[in-house]
C-alpha cells in the first residue's frame, strides 16, 4: 500500500504496474491486498484490462472465495470487456478450490455456450471439483466428454479419478484408471499409487494395499510417510494391531520418522479392537517422539477405554484433553455414546447420550473452559437432556468459581427436561436458583441455590443429603 501511494503520488502507477502488483498479491494469496489495489487503480482512473480482472479474481479462486470472485466478474462484464478461456478457467478454479462442484459445472456449460471451447484445464478442474467432493459419477461422465473432445487426460487428471475412487471406496475402480493411465504412456508416481493404496484401504481391500505397497518397491517409487499411513489404515479398519504394528517398526529401518497421522492410526487400531493397554502405549510413544497429541490421537484412547468396559479411566483422559486445550467435538460424543450403550446392555441411546454429554460438560466445567461448557450445556438443553447428580456433585465441588454461574443458569441444571420420559428416573438433580436454602458463589458474590431430586429432596450445594 505504501508502495502504490508513493508511485501514484510520483504520477508513475501505469496499468502496468497496478496489474504487477495484483498478480503478486495474488501469488502470495492476499486476497484483501488484490482487491485493494483493483479499487485503487479504478478510482485513479485507470482502465483495466481483461487480464487485471482475471488476476483479481485468481486471488479470489486461490482464496476459495467464490462469491468475491463471482462479484468481480460481474464487474468486469459491466465494463463491456469480454471474458476469455482464461476468465472462466479461473471461475472453475474458484468453484473447485471453493468445494463448489454443481457451479464448476455451470460454469462449464456457459463457456461452452457463449462459443469457447473447453481446454485440458477447463476439463481437469471440473473433474477435480467432483473428485474432491467424493462424486465419482460425476468425475467419471466429465472425463468421458472430455476423451469425446479429443482432449488427452494428462496425470493430474487420472489422480483426480483415482481419488474420486478413493473417496468411494471403490478399489477396483482406482485400479482400472491406472491401468489406462499406465495404457496411455504416463508415469504412475507415488502421489498415484498413494492414492490407490488409500482407495483399497477404504474399501477393505487390505490384500490390495499391501500388495501395491510392495509393488511400488518394485518399481522404485519412494515409500514415504504418507505410504505407511494409508496401508496401515487399511489393517486399523479390522483393528489388525499387530499388522499396524509391524508397519511401524519398519518405518525406521527405511530412514522414516513416524508421524502423528502414523501414531493416530495405531491407536484407532487399538480402539477398534479394544486395548487400552497397546493404546497407553502408543500413546506414552507418540509424547516421546516429541509430537502432540491432537483430538483424534485422545478420542481414540478414550474409545479403547470405553471399549474395555473403563468407564472412569475414559472420562480422565477426556478430561486431561479437555483441560490441554482440546474442545471435544460430535466425534468425542458419539464415540462415548455407543461405547456407554455397549457396555451397559444394549441401554437406551438417550441415556447414553446423556451420561455422554453430562461426562463432557463436567471435563468442561473441571477444566474452567467458560466457552466450551456453554456449548455443550445448551446442547444437552437442545436435546432436553439433565446431568446426574453425581455429575452435578462434581461440577459443584471440583469447577473452578468462574463457571458456577453457568452451571446454575443451564437448563441442564434447573430441571426443565426432568419430566421428559427421556430421562433417568430417579438419577436427576435440578438448580433452583431462587430458593434461599444454600449457597455458592460465583467470583465471590453468594448465589442462593438448592439442589432438588425428583422426589422433591432438597440438598446442599455440594450434593449431600440436607
Amino acid at each position: 500500500g505504501q508502495c502504490l501511494s508513493e508511485l501514484t503520488a510520483r504520477g508513475r502507477c501505469s496499468r502496468n504496474v497496478f496489474h504487477s502488483l495484483i498478480r503478486s498479491c495474488a501469488k502470495i494469496n492476499h486476497l484483501g491486498g488484490a482487491i485493494w489495489c483493483t479499487e485503487r487503480m479504478l478510482q485513479s482512473g485507470v482502465e483495466p484490462t481483461i487480464a487485471i480482472f482475471n488476476s483479481v479474481i485468481d486471488a479470489c479462486a486461490r482464496a476459495g472465495d467464490l462469491d468475491t470472485a463471482t462479484r468481480w466478474w460481474h464487474s468486469m462484464v459491466r465494463t463491456g470487456l469480454q471474458p476469455n478461456r482464461i476468465s472462466y478457467n479461473t471461475m472453475l478454479n474458484a468453484c473447485a478450490r471453493a468445494r463448489r462442484a454443481e457451479k464448476a459445472e455451470w460454469w462449464m456449460q456457459e463457456m461452452v455456450s457463449v462459443g469457447l471451447r473447453p481446454c485440458l484445464v477447463s476439463y481437469s478442474t471440473v473433474i477435480d471439483a467432483w473428485s474432491k467432493s467424493g462424486n465419482l459419477a460425476k468425475a467419471e461422465a466429465w472425463f468421458t466428454k472430455m476423451v469425446h473432445a479429443g482432449q488427452t487426460p494428462d496425470a493430474v487428471i487420472y489422480n483426480s479419478l483415482i481419488n474420486a475412487c478413493a473417496k468411494a471406496g471403490k478399489p477396483a475402480k482406482a485400479e482400472e484408471f491406472l491401468q489406462r493411465m499406465c495404457d496411455g504412456n504416463l508415469v504412475a508416481d507415488e502421489k498415484t499409487y498413494n492414492i490407490v493404496i488409500s482407495a483399497c484401504a477404504k474399501g477393505g481391500a487390505i490384500q490390495k494395499a499391501e500388495f501395491w505397497f510392495d509393488y511400488m518397491g518394485e518399481v522404485g517409487c519412494r515409500v514415504d510417510e504418507i505410504t505407511f499411513g494409508a496401508v496401515m489404515n487399511a489393517s486399523a479398519k479390522i483393528g489388525d494391531v499387530g499388522r499396524v504394528e509391524h508397519y511401524m517398526l519398519e518405518m525406521p529401518g527405511r530412514g522414516l520418522t513416524p508421524n502423528l497421522v502414523c501414531y493416530n492410526t495405531v491407536l484407532h487400531a487399538c480402539a477398534r479392537c479394544g486395548d487400552p493397554v497397546r493404546a497407553r502405549k502408543w500413546f506414552q510413544e507418540l509424547q516421546s517422539a516429541g509430537l502432540q497429541p491432537s483430538k483424534i490421537s485422545f478420542n481414540s484412547l478414550i474409545d479403547a477405554h470405553m471399549k474395555a468396559g473403563e468407564t472412569s479411566v475414559a472420562e480422565h483422559w477426556l478430561q486431561s484433553m479437555v483441560k490441554g486445550g482440546i474442545d471435544a467435538d460430535s466425534v468425542t460424543h458419539l464415540t462415548l455414546t455407543r461405547a456407554y450403550q455397549q457396555a451397559n446392555g444394549r441401554c437406551a441411546r438417550h441415556e447414553a447420550a446423556a451420561w455422554s454429554l453430562g461426562s463432557i460438560v463436567k471435563a468442561c466445567a473441571l477444566a474452567g473452559r467458560p466457552g466450551a461448557l456453554r456449548y455443550w450445556l445448551d446442547r444437552m438443553a437442545q436435546e432436553n437432556l439433565s446431568l446426574t447428580s453425581q455429575q452435578i456433585e462434581d461440577c459443584l465441588r471440583d469447577a473452578p468459581g468462574h463457571v458456577h454461574g453457568l452451571l446454575a443458569r443451564s437448563r441442564s441444571l434447573r430441571g426443565e427436561a426432568r419430566d421428559s420420559p427421556r430421562c433417568l428416573d430417579g438419577d436427576f438433580l435440578t438448580v433452583d436458583v431462587t430458593a434461599p436454602s444454600a449457597a455458592f458463589e460465583i467470583e465471590g458474590i453468594p448465589i442462593p441455590t438448592r439442589l432438588v431430586g425428583p422426589s422433591g429432596v432438597a440438598f446442599g450445594a455440594s450434593g449431600s443429603g440436607a
